[in-house]
C-alpha cells in the first residue's frame, strides 16, 4: 500500500524470512536495501516490476551479516536500467550471471563468494562507462576473462580471483594500471606452471592467487 515508497533501507538488522512479494509491487521503489541481515530464499523474477530501482543490496558485509539468498540470481535484474549498485555478495546464489548489457549507468557490482557458475563473457561490460569496482572473486565461473573490461576507463577495482577462469588476462585490462585501476586480482599463482590465469605480476594484477 506504499505507493510512493523510494527508499527502503533495512541494512544491519536481524530480520529473517523472505523477502515478501509485495515489495515487488512498489514501482516507485529506487534504493533496496537488505545487506546484513538474516534472510534466505530466493529472488523473485518480479524484480523486473521495479524499473527506477537504482541501489540493490542483497549482501553480507559484516560478520553479523547471515543473509543466505540461494537459487540464480534472475534474469530481470538486467532488465533494470537504472541501476547503479548491485551487491549479492556472501550469499549462496547459483548458476550463471545474468546478461548484465543493459545496465550502461552500473558503478559498482559485487557478486563474489557465491557458487555462480559459466562464463561472464555474456554481457558487454564496455557498455558500462561510469563502472568502478567489478568483483567476481570466489565463485565457480569459468571461461577467458572478458577484454570488453578494457574499455571501462574508470574502473578502479577487479577481483576475478578464486575462480575456474583461465588464458591470459587481456591487455586491454593490464593497460588500465596507467589510467584508474589500482587493484587487479586474478588465480595467477605460480606453481602451478603455468598458472590458471597468465597475468604478470605486480606489472599487472596486483594480487595473484
Amino acid at each position: 500500500n506504499l505507493k510512493e515508497l523510494k527508499d527502503l533501507d533495512l541494512n544491519f538488522n536481524n530480520i529473517t524470512g523472505t523477502i515478501p512479494d509485495s515489495i515487488y509491487s512498489d514501482e516507485t521503489l529506487e534504493q533496496l536495501d537488505l545487506n546484513d541481515n538474516n534472510l534466505e530464499g530466493t529472488i523473485s523474477p518480479k524484480i523486473g516490476n521495479l524499473p527506477n530501482l537504482f541501489f540493490l543490496q542483497l549482501g553480507n558485509d559484516s560478520p553479523s551479516g547471515k543473509n543466505n539468498f540461494i537459487g540464480s540470481i534472475p534474469s530481470e535484474v538486467g532488465t533494470l536500467t537504472k541501476m547503479l549498485v548491485f551487491t549479492a555478495n556472501d550469499n549462496s546464489f547459483s548458476g550463471s550471471l545474468p546478461n548484465l548489457s543493459k545496465l550502461t549507468s552500473l558503478n559498482f557490482l559485487d557478486v563474489s563468494d557465491n557458487d555462480l557458475t559459466g562464463r561472464i563473457d555474456t554481457t558487454n561490460w564496455a557498455n558500462m562507462p561510469n563502472l568502478d569496482v567489478a568483483d567476481f572473486s570466489s565463485n565457480k565461473f569459468t571461461g577467458s576473462i572478458p577484454d570488453s573490461f578494457g574499455k571501462d576507463k574508470k574502473l578502479r577495482i577487479a577481483a576475478f580471483d578464486d575462480n575456474d577462469f583461465t588464458g591470459s588476462m587481456p591487455s586491454a585490462i593490464c593497460d588500465l594500471r596507467a589510467v584508474s585501476l589500482t587493484n587487479l586480482t586474478a588465480d595467477c599463482l605460480s606453481p602451478p606452471t603455468p598458472p590458471p590465469v597468465g597475468c604478470a605480476f605486480p606489472s599487472c594484477c596486483t594480487a595473484c592467487f
